[in-house]
């Protein structure tokens, strides 16, 4: 009799055995989680028919790897926010065997293109507050996550919308106040407006001297005139008031514009040769 029921007895066991593993298991990790302490005791008292010690050790270490695995991955994104260029060092030192190049590499560019959202409205920011110092900046605090070529092409797209920002405001003092022109060049466009650029604008005004050629004069002889206003006209200094007819001949136009102007002795043409 005890025979015939030993093959029921086994069967049962199997299916008790099959049905109860995959649940002890489950209440394990649960218990790794909840009370790792006690998860020895809770082996032994309730799951040791079903699991091996082998089973059971196994997934404790898995518990223990991954568990530092995600402490791992904490403490990376924490330097990848902080300290960005020593997360190379700590991942090195703590990481490779709880997290793979690959891994760390996609980590890191991650933050890389985080970081760089961050940082190009500061240094679009930057570059027209403070256009002289944020080469520095760039280089202590963006270098790592914005491109060479990206950062000069900021400053290039800055630099050209303030060029035409600026060359109206000097061409009007120009005309106005040549002194005042060339004040105005040094302080705030030399950065954007080049030395060659600046000659080529310049243009004869108020306060500049003018020197100037007659076109059909056989003996090219040059003549030097300074336009300022009328009470400061000085004919043997040679200051000419601005309104005279060659004064109003000459404002307005550039090194090597030839113009028109009705003097005294009739309607001569003037090249202008140089501006200062």
């Amino acid at each position: 009799m005890f025979d015939l029921l030993r093959p029921v007895k086994w069967c049962y066991r199997a299916i008790r055995h099959a049905v109860c593993k995959p649940r002890r298991l489950r209440e394990i990790r649960q218990k790794f989680q909840t009370d790792f302490l006690g998860a020895d005791a809770f082996y032994e008292k309730e799951c040791a028919e079903f699991i091996t010690r082998q089973e059971y050790e196994t997934e404790k270490q898995t518990f223990l790897w991954e568990k530092r695995r995600q402490e791992l991955f904490a403490e990376l994104c924490r330097k990848f926010q902080s300290d960005f260029l020593g997360a190379d060092v700590f991942y090195q030192k703590e990481c490779t065997e709880f997290i793979t190049r690959q891994e760390y590499e996609k980590g890191k560019e991650f933050y890389r293109a985080k970081h760089r959202l961050e940082l190009l409205p500061i240094l679009r920011q930057k570059i027209p507050t403070d256009f002289l110092g944020v080469d520095a900046f760039y280089e202590k605090e963006c270098a790592e996550f914005i491109t060479r070529q990206e950062y000069e092409t900021e400053k290039e797209d800055y630099r050209a919308k303030h060029r035409v920002e600026l060359l109206p405001i000097l061409r009007r003092k120009f005309q106005t106040d040549f002194r005042d022109a060339n004040a105005f060049y040094k302080e705030k466009c030399a950065e954007f407006i080049t030395r060659e650029e600046y000659e080529i604008e310049k243009m004869v005004g108020l306060y500049c001297t003018v020197v100037f050629k007659f076109k059909r004069s056989k003996d090219n002889v040059t003549m030097k005139r300074t336009l300022v206003p009328e009470n400061e006209s000085d004919i043997v200094a040679g200051k000419i008031h601005c309104l005279t007819p060659l004064g109003q001949a000459l404002i307005g136009h550039k090194v090597g514009d030839v113009v028109e102007a009705h003097l005294p002795g009739g309607l001569v043409e003037l090249e202008i040769l140089k501006i200062e």
